[in-house]
């Protein structure tokens, strides 16, 4: 985002940017707070979680590197729609909204530049609404991991911990547990790390675009 700012933006960006690490299960923000810092993930993962009235929390999408968050303070003041936590540890930039809207040539410069952000994390919020849809757990659970490497970028997947895998999905810990290790013996997948996973032929979706 930053190359393409004039000089001048670029360097008042700079001045005001904030990076902060967040540790496994950090609140970034929550939903319903008001929106006073434009975030964008630089590195790690955040799980999005959305809540109805009086339900609880749920998940409706994890989302990587590049991700941004809190576009639309950038025109006005409005309250997070959705709260989100970081998955892991994560870097998270952060600029404040109130700053931009007061610097109408970098505001209009960062909306230009988060044009193709925005398009991404619809395309990803579409993908995570279709997947949760499906009915049969392991299309369900592939699905997902092809969701992850193109959200990565790479075949070989830095898996979310069972637990929250399971919320997306809308099931438990231990059935992921058991799909994962068919997949395995199916060798539709390898283990590679701890939390690491090498989707086979069959699962690994083209990289170039996440559609």
């Amino acid at each position: 985002m930053l190359e393409s700012l004039s000089a001048q933006s670029r360097a008042a960006l700079k001045f005001h940017l904030r990076e902060s690490a967040v540790e496994d299960g950090g609140m970034i923000f929550q939903q319903d707070e008001p929106v006073h810092r434009l975030h964008v993930v630089k590195s790690g993962a955040i799980l999005v979680c959305h809540r109805m009235a009086e339900s609880p929390s749920l998940p409706i999408g994890l989302f990587g590197p590049g991700t941004a968050l809190g576009k639309l303070a950038l025109f006005a003041e409005h309250a997070h729609v959705f709260s989100a936590v970081s998955v892991g540890s994560s870097r998270i930039c952060s600029v404040s909204t109130q700053v931009l809207r007061t610097q109408p040539q970098m505001q209009r410069e960062i909306t230009q530049a988060l044009g193709d952000s925005h398009l991404q994390f619809q395309r990803e919020m579409a993908h995570w609404s279709i997947i949760a849809r499906i009915t049969n757990l392991e299309d369900q659970l592939a699905q997902a991991l092809q969701q992850l490497a193109r959200i990565q970028g790479s075949c070989q997947v830095q898996l979310p911990p069972h637990k929250v895998l399971a919320a997306l999905l809308g099931t438990t810990r231990e059935s992921v547990a058991r799909s994962l290790a068919r997949m395995r013996a199916r060798q539709e997948l390898e283990k590679v790390g701890r939390q690491q996973v090498r989707l086979g032929a069959r699962l690994q979706p083209p990289l170039a675009v996440a559609e």
